[in-house]
């Protein structure tokens, strides 16, 4: 659960569907530890949370999925437990759990993010193709890799919030 730079968190109750106040937050964690782990959700930013929003306007809340975890790199000597990014959200069909599609809300775009996106490229090309960037409002070309994902096949997958709540993700 990392805070970003200026940015407002927002605790939902996934089951009652209403944003929660800290006071709210902390007396679920002291009293109801396992609705707290399973209910309330955290998300990092205002635009995080309208991303959620806009992916629920498509798809139900099973498919779903906050924090996924994403392996990038396997165990091993350099990384004993792997190197693993908590990608935003996942969708995933839940009958089969099979992974359709990786959504990163991206309010400000990190050196440390393109790091990790151009690492899952090289190691993992096939979950590389199921990335969806979101941005505010403006894609930022003026950055190299974006700018080059702009240009190439994975164009369709780099979106502002407005168009993703205007198109599928799927197609």
């Amino acid at each position: 659960m990392t805070h970003k730079y200026r940015a407002k968190p927002i605790y939902y109750d996934l089951l009652k569907n209403e944003q929660l106040t800290r006071n709210e937050v902390d007396f679920y964690k002291d009293n109801y530890p396992s609705y707290y782990r399973d209910e309330i959700a955290f998300f990092a930013s205002t635009f995080e949370f309208n991303v959620y929003q806009a992916l629920l306007s498509k798809f139900s809340k099973s498919w779903i999925k906050l924090q996924h975890p994403v392996e990038i790199i396997g165990k091993g000597i350099c990384y004993p437990k792997g190197k693993i990014w908590l990608a935003d959200f996942a969708i995933v069909n839940p009958s089969s759990n099979f992974l359709i599609a990786i959504v990163e809300a991206k309010g400000v775009l990190t050196k440390d993010f393109v790091l990790t996106l151009a690492s899952l490229e090289s190691m993992q090309p096939q979950l590389f193709q199921k990335v969806h960037l979101v941005f505010s409002d403006v894609i930022p070309t003026q950055n190299q890799v974006i700018k080059r994902l702009f240009r190439s096949s994975h164009r369709d997958k780099i979106l502002t919030l407005s168009e993703l709540q205007a198109k599928s993700i799927c197609s």
